[in-house]
């Protein structure tokens, strides 16, 4: 049952400000003005830390030199001068990112891993007490 539905369906005299409130209902109800928000997504807590990319570890390395050089500059600027030294980059210095990246996926897969375990292990410890108990 939407939300204008029930605002209409719950006015029961034909009064005149009853009347306008079904018509704002009805326009109401074909604009689709009101609708409900989503429900917000249930993240995990206890997940890692995603891997990062070549570009944003150069990134946040970059930046902080330039908001230490530059105090004054502002973000956008900051953005741009950052994008066009990733660009002009040569490829034997953004192999020193990938190295990090690969590092990180590594650490990444291994936290992984070890939250899967723990997950199974709980889950075994559920169905062997659930046995028991019966």
């Amino acid at each position: 049952m939407s939300v204008t539905s029930s605002f209409s369906s719950s006015l029961s005299s034909d009064s005149g400000e009853d009347k306008v409130y079904k018509k704002l209902a009805r326009a109401v109800e074909k604009n689709k003005v009101l609708t409900r928000k989503p429900k917000a997504s249930k993240t995990d807590p206890f997940k890692p830390v995603r891997v990062k990319t070549p570009y944003s570890l150069f990134q946040t390395e970059y930046n902080n030199k330039l908001k230490k050089d530059y105090p004054e500059m502002d973000y956008d600027e900051r953005k741009k001068r950052i994008s066009k030294k990733w660009k002009n980059l040569s490829d034997d210095r953004k192999k020193k990112y990938n190295k990090l990246v690969k590092k990180d996926k590594r650490r990444y897969e291994r936290e992984l891993n070890q939250i899967q375990m723990d997950y199974a292990k709980f889950r075994y410890q559920k169905a062997k007490r659930r046995k028991r108990s019966t």
